[in-house]
Formats: C-alpha cells, sequence, structure tokens
C-alpha cells in the first residue's frame, strides 16, 4: 500500500513488540520507496513493566519541513525521536489549513488576528497583543516562542510557536496555509490548560 498511497496518506503506522524490530523496519523503508525518502518518528508505550514500541512515517515533505523546524533546524536527517518532554500531555501540536486573501501582506499576523479572537472568545488572556508578542519573539526567544505569562488570569502559562507553509492552488485570489501551531504548557493548572489544549484543538482543526 506504502508503494501506491504514499502520496494520497499523510502518515503510515505501526506498533512493534520488540525493539530490535525498530531498525529492521526503518531500512525496510529507506529501500522500499526510491522516489522519496520517509520521515520516520519513534516513540515508546510503557504500561508497568510492559514496553512496545511505535513507529510513524511520512513522505509528505510541509510535514517534514515542520517537524524539522520544530524540533532540529539544523538537522538534516530524516530520521528523529520523540523525546520524553514531547510524548508528554503537556504539549500539543496542530495541524491545518487556512485561507487568506492572495493581497494579505503578512500571513503571520494574519493567524495571530485569527487566535487572538479565538483566545478571547474561550477568555484566555494574552495582552499586549499576539501580534505584538510574535513581533518580538526573535529578541526574547532565540527558539520563536511566544510565552503567554498571565498566571493569575488564566490559571496557567504556555508557550506558543507557529510555522506556515504556502500550498499550491489554483486560485489567485485565495491563498492556502499549511499551517503548525504547537502549545507547551508551563506552569499552573495542568487540567486547564488541557481542556484549553482540546478546546483549540476542536476549533482549529474541525471543517468550517
Amino acid at each position: 500500500d506504502e508503494l501506491q498511497l504514499y502520496k494520497k496518506v499523510k502518515w503510515f503506522t505501526t506498533m512493534l513488540g520488540k525493539k530490535s524490530s525498530v531498525k529492521r523496519i526503518k531500512l525496510m523503508l529507506q529501500k522500499s520507496n526510491e522516489a522519496s525518502h520517509p520521515f520516520i518518528v519513534t516513540t515508546e508505550f510503557v504500561q508497568g513493566k510492559q514496553v512496545r514500541y511505535g513507529m510513524a512515517w511520512t513522505f509528505d515533505e510541509r510535514i517534514k519541513h515542520c517537524y524539522h523546524v520544530l524540533y532540529d533546524a539544523n538537522n538534516t536527517d530524516s530520521q528523529h525521536s520523540l523525546k520524553s518532554n514531547d510524548r508528554q500531555s503537556n504539549r500539543c501540536e496542530f495541524l491545518f489549513d487556512m485561507s487568506v486573501n492572495a493581497n494579505t501582506a503578512d500571513y503571520q499576523s494574519a493567524l495571530m488576528k485569527k487566535l487572538q479572537r479565538m483566545f478571547m472568545k474561550y477568555g484566555i488572556e494574552c495582552n499586549p497583543v499576539l501580534t505584538s508578542l510574535y513581533n518580538q519573539r526573535e529578541h526574547d526567544n532565540k527558539h520563536g516562542w511566544i510565552q503567554i505569562d498571565h498566571l493569575q488570569e488564566n490559571g496557567f502559562t504556555f508557550g506558543l510557536k507557529c510555522i506556515l507553509t504556502p500550498k499550491p492552488s489554483n486560485d489567485a485570489q485565495i491563498v492556502v496555509l499549511a499551517v503548525m501551531i504547537t502549545i507547551r504548557f508551563h506552569e499552573g493548572d495542568e487540567k486547564l490548560f488541557s481542556g484549553f489544549a482540546k478546546w483549540l484543538q476542536q476549533n482549529l482543526t474541525s471543517p468550517p
């Protein structure tokens, strides 16, 4: 299926019972498709003394780019392992498409305004406005994280990071953007943050 559907399916996944199988399957995947090298992610599922090994791989260049920027911008290897902190529930990622007018000068500002409205709707305090925070992020954090630090008003603090990639389109009036948003819990009430993350995911990724 992978050989025929790799351009149509975003992610392929499998679960393994032996750690030794991970390396063998990675080699198989690299040899299975000469047209495109897969981007591979591995993780572990632990319950008590039992361990299972998860693998996911994609041939989607857009996803590869997002992961390289988020986790290791200087790493050109297509094999990545999620760090233990990345697997925890205090870090969430959302991948979705966003349409903007072709005359839009600043895609990032358009996204920040959209997030600002959504945060206000949920009751998240994020003043100064997100667009100002985004413009200052390179001065405050070399990794590009926007910090939302209103602990007393929101009950938690978190970091926000966004990546936008324009997609090919036949419509000259509209630009479709592939957007990847990551939010990361810092401190406060983790249950409140989890509820906010679920709400944000539903509203960002659900069809309009």
